[in-house]
């Protein structure tokens, strides 16, 4: 869930990211990014969360500062539920029309 989010000190990627509901499934944890400093010159600060939960690795889980904004994209892959449900809607339409149902 994006939003404004208090934290405390201490506070990490993962914490911030578990305080807005965790990460959806289409979440590219992998190219998680912490945006911090000047709006005008931002820093970038990558941090791969999929490395911190699958190897344990626990220098991806960087201590956020006040103004740090949390960015999990979307992955790339296809979402292949949401193809199906359009090629099912596209098939349906089809017969209607065929048999002059619509």
């Amino acid at each position: 869930r994006p939003g404004l989010y208090s934290i405390k000190d201490e506070t990490t990627v993962l914490s911030a990211i578990s305080l807005a509901g965790g990460p959806l499934e289409r979440g590219a944890m992998r190219s998680t990014v912490v945006v911090r400093g000047d709006p005008a010159k931002p820093q970038r600060v990558p941090c791969n969360l999929a490395r911190l939960i699958d190897k344990g690795d626990l220098s991806q889980n960087i201590i956020l500062q006040s103004g740090d904004v949390v960015i999990v994209p979307e992955t790339k892959r296809p979402d292949w539920g949401k193809i199906s449900q359009m090629l099912g809607t596209i098939l349906n339409l089809s017969y209607l029309r065929r048999y002059g149902l619509f």
